[in-house]
């Protein structure tokens, strides 16, 4: 039996925003900075109950603030064992950082941001493939036309990515040789030649 949580070691400042536009606009904009306070940042951890030996999974401090504003925060963690007795744990992270354009259908000078993601380990040696989907929803402007997905960071693990209608189709292939530690590749949504959408793909082999 495991059980997961998130677990507040570090507490370092982080200085507020005093006023800003409401959101969405206002989760990664600020027009007048506020005071410094104290912000706890947390690691996600899983305890084998039965043996009561406790693993980090996460591999840097989460900030719940990026984003969040210090609340909403852990709302998507899952933890479901295999027939091996192999744990595999999901959990939120804002460690993803990439450059925003366009942010919930509002435009930005490119600015650099923590992006919010939700993270599961694979395990290394596993071989594993999976397939997730993606909605979108065009607020304004021309509809998405295509889709293409970098190279991923590391070796031995490989991303596709297809579009039909208004999904996402993606799809992660690790090789049993992959090398441990984070993968990554940049996602990148297009009507015809121009850019309208971004994300970045993440896999932890652990």
């Amino acid at each position: 039996m495991y059980l997961g949580a998130y677990r507040a070691t570090t507490v370092s400042p982080w200085q507020t925003c005093a006023a800003g536009p409401d959101p969405p606009p206002g989760r990664i904009t600020c027009t007048t900075l506020g005071n410094y306070i104290h912000n706890a940042r947390l690691d996600y951890v899983v305890r084998d109950v039965t043996t009561n030996v406790t693993n980090t999974v996460s591999t840097h401090l989460i900030n719940t603030r990026n984003g969040f504003g210090g609340g909403f925060f852990g709302d998507y963690t899952d933890i479901t064992p295999d027939t091996n007795g192999t744990f595999h744990a999901f959990w939120t992270d804002s460690n993803n950082r990439q450059t925003v354009v366009w942010f919930y259908g509002f435009e930005f000078v490119p600015t650099p941001i923590n992006q919010e993601d939700v993270v599961g380990a694979v395990p290394s040696g596993s071989g594993q493939t999976t397939i997730g989907t993606i909605a979108l929803t065009a607020l304004s402007g021309s509809p998405a036309t295509s889709v293409t997905i970098g190279s991923s960071t590391g070796t031995g693990l490989s991303y596709s990515a297809t579009l039909s209608g208004n999904t996402i189709s993606v799809g992660m292939s690790a090789d049993k040789g992959a090398t441990v530690g984070n993968h990554q590749a940049a996602l990148r949504v297009l009507s015809g030649s121009t850019e309208i959408a971004y994300a970045v793909i993440y896999t932890l082999i652990k």
